[in-house]
Parts: structure tokens; C-alpha cells; sequence
């Protein structure tokens, strides 16, 4: 691998103390809001909860979020359609799930993002029309999440959850889709304008000729509130298990502001901070705060085990990686 690949595209910046700073800050965080959830929680009561009905729906869950990873891969790689050299959906959906392992089993978010862009690098791609589609493919994420939200906060304001949240999730949704069609709009016009980036500005100055933003970026955020709705009903399912009565369509609005909430970059992984919004969404629907609990953790769970292949995968595959990286960018 060549020197000159910019050092914020390598999983192993971790080693900085900044870095090191925030990983033990959200580490911090999670500790301080479990220590406060499970102070009045009864531990014993929540582990009686657990069943055979709930180890073969966690078993389908993390089946589910396996399928949503290959969702979230058929976006991706439609966001760089017409790149001549675009990886298989085979390779990109290897290359998405090592990205997951980062991002489930590592103190890091950009590690994740880094390794597929070095994956697809490796496999041909520009590593600015690589690091483009990443960013995109990030951004019709979050897109996608914010307008399950919108439409969520509103069902939920209905159903006795209180304006608090609802009003929050609705505000914090309308800034990410007013955002995102800003950038969108800043990039297609004038070029991206983080001119200070310098190092990172390489890979995406051009982002509006590396990644033309047309209707196929309208059609990832189908696939993005598709994979949202994936999330929803393996929630659901692991509801359903425990005794819990609600609806499919209100089980997937909460999952829908959970998933907002957790986009929130204070914790690890969104540990912590997915059990206590989901608490606090769950309650006023009649939900036993120590249900709610127990379905966030092992969703949690769920995202963790169905990231292990992409550690397997990278595990195996590194050294070729590393190996038919070009030098330079």
C-alpha cells in the first residue's frame, strides 16, 4: 500500500489521542446510562424473559440484518452505476459487512467507512469516486431514517408519546433532509466547498463528476427506508417474542426515531443510548420499561452477530487488500 493513501482513509487512525479521547468519552457515556437504566431495573426478571421463541427470532433477526446489509449494498453500488470498474455485488457486499464489523465491534464510525473505501480502491475504484459513493451512500442513510421519522413522529404523537420526542425526532429529521438537499444542491452547483479538507478534499473536490446525483439517488432512499423498515420488523419480531402486543407500524416507528436518535454520535455503536430511547418511546405505549430494555440490547445483539462474517471476510482477505491497493490516489 502506498504512502500517499491519506492517512483519514485507514481504519488504523485510532492510535491518536484524540481519537483515543472520544472513544473513552462515549465509552464514558454508555457506562453513566446503563448504570442509570439498570438502577431500576431488576436484572434476574429480565433474564427469566428470555425463551426459546426468543433465540429463534434473535436467530432471524440477525438473518434480517443480513438481508438489510444487502440492501444497503445494492445502494451503495447503484450510487456509482455508471463507473466502468464498479466491484461485483458480491465483493461490495463482503467489502459493506467488514464495514459493519468496524463499525459493530470497533470504538470507531469512520473506520467502517474507511475500509470500503479502501476495498473498492483495491478492486479498481478511484479512490475519489470511491470515497464519494461512501459518503453518499452515508448520506442516503440518514436521509432515508429522517423521513421514516418525520412520518413516525407524527403517528407516534397520536398514540400519547409525548411532544418532547416527537417534536425533537421531527425537528432533528427536517435538519438532516434540509441539509442533505443543500449539499446535494452546493455540490451540483459550485463543486464541494471544504477547501480547508485538504488531505480528504482530494478524494471528493469532484464529487459532482465522480457521482451523478440524478433519480437513481432518489431511488437509494427507497432502498434506505426499505432497510430502515428491515431493522423495524426484526425489532418487532424480538416485541413479539417477549409478550408485547403492539403493531407492526408502531413497532416500526419507533424503530424508526430510535434509529434517528442513535444517529447521534455520543456513544459506541449507539449502546446506551438505543436502550434509553427506546425506554422512553416504549413507555407510553404500555411497554414494561425492562421489555423495552431487553429488545433494545438484543437488537444491539443482533447488529453485533450479523457483523461477525465481515470480520471473518476481512480477516481472510486483508493482506490481498492491502496488496492490490494502487499507490497515490
Amino acid at each position: 500500500m502506498g504512502a500517499a493513501f491519506p492517512l483519514e482513509l485507514l481504519p488504523a487512525t485510532t492510535s491518536t489521542w484524540r481519537r483515543k479521547v472520544m472513544v473513552a468519552v462515549r465509552a464514558l457515556v454508555v457506562v453513566v446510562i446503563f448504570i442509570f437504566i439498570l438502577h431500576s431495573a431488576n436484572v434476574a426478571t429480565i433474564v427469566m424473559r428470555l425463551n426459546a421463541a426468543t433465540a429463534l427470532v434473535f436467530a432471524a433477526g440477525v438473518v434480517l440484518l443480513l438481508g438489510q446489509a444487502g440492501l444497503c449494498t445494492a445502494r451503495w453500488r447503484l450510487l456509482l452505476e455508471s463507473a466502468p470498474s464498479r466491484p461485483s455485488f458480491s465483493d461490495s457486499y463482503r467489502a459493506f459487512l467488514e464495514g459493519a464489523f468496524f463499525n459493530e465491534a470497533l470504538p470507531s464510525t469512520v473506520g467502517g467507512d474507511a475500509w470500503r473505501v479502501l476495498r473498492w480502491r483495491a478492486a479498481g475504484v478511484s479512490l475519489r469516486a470511491a470515497a464519494a459513493s461512501v459518503f453518499m451512500d452515508r448520506l442516503s442513510g440518514a436521509m432515508g431514517v429522517a423521513i421514516l421519522a418525520i412520518l413516525a413522529s407524527l403517528l407516534l404523537s397520536r398514540h400519547g408519546v409525548e411532544a418532547y420526542w416527537t417534536l425533537s425526532v421531527f425537528l432533528l429529521s427536517t435538519l438532516i433532509i434540509c441539509g442533505g438537499v443543500t449539499f446535494i444542491a452546493v455540490v451540483r452547483i459550485w463543486g464541494v466547498p471544504f477547501r480547508h479538507l485538504t488531505r480528504f478534499n482530494d478524494a471528493i473536490a469532484n464529487l459532482q463528476k465522480s457521482l451523478v446525483i440524478d433519480r437513481r439517488y432518489f431511488a437509494s432512499l427507497i432502498y434506505s427506508v426499505a432497510g430502515h423498515c428491515v431493522s423495524g420488523i426484526a425489532i418487532y419480531l424480538t416485541a413479539w417474542s417477549l409478550g408485547v402486543g403492539l403493531s407492526l407500524v408502531l413497532i416500526v416507528s419507533v424503530t424508526a426515531c430510535m434509529l434517528l436518535i442513535v444517529m447521534i454520535p455520543v456513544s459506541l455503536a449507539g449502546w446506551g443510548v438505543r436502550e434509553a430511547s427506546l425506554i422512553a418511546l416504549f413507555a407510553p405505549l404500555g411497554v414494561d420499561s425492562q421489555d423495552a430494555l431487553l429488545i433494545g440490547i438484543l437488537f444491539g445483539l443482533m447488529g453485533l452477530v450479523s457483523a461477525l462474517p465481515g470480520g471473518l471476510s476481512f480477516l481472510v482477505g486483508r493482506k490481498a487488500v492491502y496488496r492490490n491497493t494502487p499507490d497515490g490516489v
